[in-house]
Parts: C-alpha cells; structure tokens; sequence
C-alpha cells in the first residue's frame, strides 16, 4: 500500500475523531446548560424552603433571604432570548424544540410564559408554606409580590398581539406529567383562606382570588365566619372589620400579550403578617385555622401590578 493511502487514511480517521468529539461536545454542553437552568430553580426553592422554616423563630425574617433569580425573557421574530442567551423552545410546526423558528407564534409565546409561570410557582413551594415575613407587625393586610419574569417584545416582533394564553394552560400538559398548567397553578392545594367553606362560593383559591374581593362579599359573610371560627374566641371580632375592608382588583385571567407593553410572572402572597401570626396562634392557642393567608402565581401586565401588590420583590437577572 503506497504511503499516500495511508496517510489519507489515517487522516480521514483523525477528522471523524474530531466531528464525533464536536458533536459530544455540543451534545454534554446542552446537557450542562439545562442542568444548571435546573440548578439556579432548585437553589431558589431551597433557600425558599429554609425562609419558611426560619419565619417560625423570632426575628426570623434576618435569617435567610431568598436566592432567588428575575428571569428576562425577550421575544423576538425569529428566537427567545432568556437573561441574554437563546433558549430553545417548542415549535408546534417542527413538533420539536428548536433554537431558530420562521416566525414568532401564539402557541409559542404562550409555551414559553406557561413555563416561566410553572417554574415560578414551584420554586415558591407551590404556596403550600407561610413565605414572606414583613416587620411591621400591624401590617395584616400587606400583598407581597415576587417578580419571577420580567417578558417584553423586541421591535422585530411582527404581530401586534398574542393571544389565548389562559386557555392554553386549561388545554396543556406541563413536559413529563399529567396534570395541565392551570391544574397545577390553580386547582392543586396550596394555603388558602378561601378554602372554608360558605366563606366564598368558588371553585378553588386561585379563581377566588383572581375575582378580586369585594367589600360586600365579605360583610355579608361576617355572621357566617364567627360562627365557623367560634373557637378562635377574640380574633373574629377583632378579624371582622378587617375581613370587610380587605379588596384587590381582579386578575386579567384571559390575559392577551401586546407587542408593546411589559409583562411579569409574579408570585403573590396576601394574608397577616408572619409576626401577626406568631401572635394570632397565641391567642388562639396554636389553632391554625385561626389565621389566614393565601399564595397566588400568574401573569400581569406590568401597568396592572400595582394594583396587587403592596411591596415588590425581585432577584438578580444574573
């Protein structure tokens, strides 16, 4: 064999060494920037967890902060951008993820807020813990809101509008499980003052609070409650002119995406105040169902968020 065919040969082998190892490369980078994606959500619920446990202790609220990211997601004509970098996300055409897509869709944008609004209410434990403690402790009425995303549309964006986005989550599983986005975020069980019934006649916590609360709603109940809360003696007649005053605005549940306005995915978190509730279950003599809070996660336009929140949130975008 002459030595230029081995050579050749040998060269052949050393560039499909070389494509193999690139394809590897770019293969167990992907993996890398998924499990660290995955990595910062779980150091957020984690530090969330240890807040819930210290807001039990005296002065607890110094002991752990949150660590916990705002996510900024841009939508473009032709990708996602999440803090800065592309994200691959689902193409109902392609049925499959994909860095690049020929125009930017409903069903995309909603994929992509619907995820965002999952990671969000997870993190915060799904709203099954007592979060957020405020020093003030005759703040009983505080709502504190969590930015979890900060979303807005680039100028290249073509389509004035995006829409169907609440249905969307009724109609769609989350990746890797049964239970739809909105079953997930509204109907699975969290902390809830609403969840006694005859209080409010609803479906569950999540469409109770985004009716918004009515003063007559909750006059007209006040009878209704000290009887079913007779045993918390004192803090229903002290709770009742509070349960009366209490409102918010309704949530825009069939919330449609303009190209020219800001956007977040915000955990909310209403009810007394972690201090309050030390006292409460004192007084109550530790009787959980004598104080209230409840934990709400969806999207909101950014001119609207101030009418459900008291006090702000926010992490690092890094």
């Amino acid at each position: 064999m002459r030595r230029a065919d081995i050579n050749m040969k040998a060269l052949i082998g050393i560039i499909v060494v070389l494509l193999v190892l690139i394809v590897l490369a770019g293969f167990y980078t992907k993996i890398a920037d998924s499990i660290l994606k995955k990595a910062d959500r779980e150091i957020c619920r984690a530090s969330v967890l240890a807040q819930s446990v210290a807001i039990i202790v005296p002065s607890g609220e110094n002991l752990v902060t949150p660590d916990c990211k705002t996510y900024n997601v841009v939508f473009f004509e032709d990708h996602v951008e999440i803090n800065g970098k592309t994200a691959e996300v689902y193409d109902a055409r392609k049925n499959d993820y994909v860095k690049k897509f020929n125009g930017l869709t409903d069903d995309i944008v909603n994929r992509v807020v619907a995820e965002e609004l999952r990671w969000c209410w997870y993190q915060f434990l799904e709203g099954k813990k007592s979060l957020f403690n405020i020093n003030n402790i005759w703040s009983s009425t505080e709502r504190t809101c969590f930015l979890c995303s900060e979303i807005t549309f680039d100028k290249s964006v073509q389509s004035n509008q995006f829409k169907g986005f609440y249905e969307y989550t009724k109609d769609t599983a989350m990746p890797n499980s049964n239970l739809t986005y909105y079953q997930y975020y509204a109907e699975e069980p969290r902390k809830c003052i609403w969840r006694y019934e005859g209080i409010i006649n609803a479906d569950n916590c999540w469409e109770a609070y985004a009716q918004g609360i009515s003063n007559n709603i909750f006059t007209s109940t006040v009878q209704h409650f000290k009887e079913f809360f007779s045993h918390c003696s004192d803090i229903v007649t002290t709770f009742s002119t509070y349960w009366s005053s209490v409102s918010h605005d309704p949530v825009v549940k069939d919330v449609v995406f303009e190209k020219d306005k800001k956007y977040v995915v915000g955990f909310i978190r209403e009810g007394v105040t972690s201090r309050y509730l030390q006292f409460l279950k004192w007084i109550s003599s530790g009787s959980e169902d004598c104080y209230f809070e409840t934990y709400f996660a969806y999207v909101f336009s950014y001119e609207h968020l101030q009418y459900h929140c008291s006090s702000m949130m926010r992490g690092s975008a890094k």
